[in-house]
């Protein structure tokens, strides 16, 4: 079994596999050890929303062992874990905890309550979710993906305060199909485009990076 940072998962999920099958039939080979954070006192709780033809998953560390579930909602903010997210969300929406994903986006769809103003992942989490299953249905267009998820992103943006470390840095839409990434800076307002196959042919060769 290899041990690596939480850090280093991204690199790992995306560099070595094609597929979220290739990840879950090598889940149990992986162990994560646990690390201070930069300037942090504590180990964060870190999770990753994986997203292929297949559907939606999640991997979140809770035991020794990494495990894989589907997650049909469809939504994932910082900490706390996905359990608790949901917890608030089935409260924020006055049904059994124990609702079936299917029960929960039937809630959503009708729910009239008032979205959360806090800036707290909780209510960023409840914000993306009622945002995206309230949606009209829309043709499955490239088009209409994008402005639905520049749409819901921007619903979800923390602006920068005085006195807070904690904001909305960028946005970032990635088209699988096209395997193209557009990313937005909100700090320097800079939009960048870059397609996978161009960025391949670019670094046909792998490079070092060092902190």
């Amino acid at each position: 079994m290899s041990k690596s940072v939480a850090q280093d998962m991204i690199g790992w999920l995306l560099g070595m596999h094609a597929s979220v099958a290739e990840i879950a039939a090598e889940l149990d080979s992986v162990a994560l050890n646990g690390v201070i954070w930069h300037d942090h006192d504590i180990v964060h709780p870190f999770h990753w929303l994986l997203n292929d033809d297949t559907g939606t998953y999640l991997i979140e560390p809770t035991q020794y062992h990494l495990t894989l579930q589907a997650l049909p909602l469809g939504v994932l903010t910082n900490s706390p874990r996905y359990a608790k997210q949901r917890q608030k969300l089935t409260s924020y929406l006055g049904i059994d905890p124990k609702a079936s994903d299917a029960e929960v986006m039937m809630a959503i769809r009708s729910s009239k309550a008032p979205l959360p103003s806090q800036r707290t992942p909780t209510s960023r989490f409840i914000n993306a979710a009622v945002s995206l299953w309230q949606s009209s249905p829309f043709d499955d267009s490239d088009q209409e993906a994008f402005r639905l998820s520049s749409k819901i992103l921007k619903q979800v943006e923390m602006n920068q305060l005085p006195g807070h470390d904690v904001y909305t840095h960028y946005r970032e839409i990635v088209d699988a199909h096209a395997q193209t990434s557009y990313f937005y800076d909100l700090t320097t307002r800079q939009k960048l485009v870059h397609r996978l196959p161009d960025l391949m042919a670019r670094f046909d060769q792998p490079s070092l990076f060092k902190s």
